[in-house]
């Protein structure tokens, strides 16, 4: 039923960044789920649908996410992206191949999740976690980016720098 969902979530992103509402459109304007039969050409469809929805947006339009402090289609396009990549390489993994990412794609997933998805000094809503009491940097080393997470001024969520990385590569032990 993964195809299902995902075939309704490309026309409800599809429909936000054309309407660019404030709040969520409400449940009955999504529409029914599709025949099993249906589902890879509606997938298909609603992927290049969205697609083009996505080139011809105003990236600075300002439309409901579920990311309280980032409330544009820039998000909704950088976040599809990263949806796109995380499903493309599961897909490829499942049927035994590899995938690489673009570097910077990769590098970008990571920003958007230790910005987005980790409880954050701008998310007031997550739980606060312990204190991490230090520093912790994740090196991309193909693209130069460095990130640094330390605790926040709120106890329990993390401060995350984005910088770039100008230490040699680490060698890694064999």
């Amino acid at each position: 039923d993964a195809m299902g969902v995902k075939v309704d979530r490309y026309r409800f992103w599809a429909t936000i960044v054309a309407e660019t509402p404030d709040a969520p459109p409400d449940q009955a304007r999504r529409p029914a789920r599709r025949p099993d039969d249906e589902l890879v050409d509606a997938f298909v469809a609603g992927a290049a649908h969205l697609v083009e929805v996505l080139r011809g947006a105003d990236q600075s339009a300002s439309c409901w996410t579920w990311a309280p402090w980032q409330q544009d289609v820039a998000f909704v396009t950088r976040h599809q992206v990263q949806e796109a990549a995380v499903h493309h390489w599961d897909a490829v993994n499942a049927a035994g191949d590899s995938l690489v990412l673009d570097p910077a794609v990769a590098a970008d997933s990571v920003d958007e999740f230790l910005h987005f998805s980790v409880a954050s000094e701008h998310d007031q809503d997550d739980p606060p976690a312990g204190a991490l009491d230090g520093a912790l940097v994740l090196r991309a080393t193909d693209t130069g980016d460095a990130w640094t997470l330390t605790d926040s001024d709120r106890p329990g969520a993390l401060h995350v720098e984005r910088h770039p990385d100008r230490r040699p590569p680490i060698r890694a032990l064999q």
